[in-house]
């Protein structure tokens, strides 16, 4: 700990909420410099911290106009807009349409379409699936994770 402290990459709060905020500040500081596809937030938090980042990271974005207008319901209650980062938390068999997508793969997703409740994500491999609003609950957001898998 001490040799993170000394580069200056150890910080602390005096509440959790002031910490989540931090995190949640300093991924998007990371993530406009180098992008969202190189910036990873993890914790060893609780499912509903990890979701908490996850959703303020999300509000980040979408005040500066970085996600579509465009979003699908989450079967969890939030919205997922088209740029928004997203992970598979198990994996998915896309019936005809190549490979399954494995569990913790990650991509963005590149078109919402309210209407039908469906999203095309572009995995970080460079394949492109569909998805329709039965699958959509393989998915979270992926600005923060958990450091070891679920």
């Amino acid at each position: 700990m001490a040799h993170y402290y000394a580069r200056g990459d150890l910080h602390f709060a005096q509440t959790r909420e002031q910490a989540v905020e931090r995190a949640a500040r300093r991924y998007d500081e990371l993530a406009r410099d180098l992008g969202n596809e190189r910036v990873a937030l993890m914790s060893d938090a609780s499912n509903l911290e990890i979701d908490t980042l996850n959703l303020r990271v999300q509000q980040l974005r979408h005040e500066r106009g970085e996600l579509t207008p465009d979003a699908v319901e989450h079967p969890d209650g939030h919205h997922l807009h088209g740029h928004d980062r997203v992970v598979w938390r198990r994996p998915m068999r896309l019936e005809g349409h190549g490979p399954p997508v494995e569990n913790d793969q990650r991509g963005t997703v590149t078109h919402a379409d309210p209407e039908h409740g469906t999203l095309a994500v572009r995995l970080d491999t460079g394949r492109t699936v569909q998805l329709d609003a039965e699958q959509l609950d393989a998915l979270r957001l992926a600005y923060a994770g958990h450091v070891t898998r679920e």
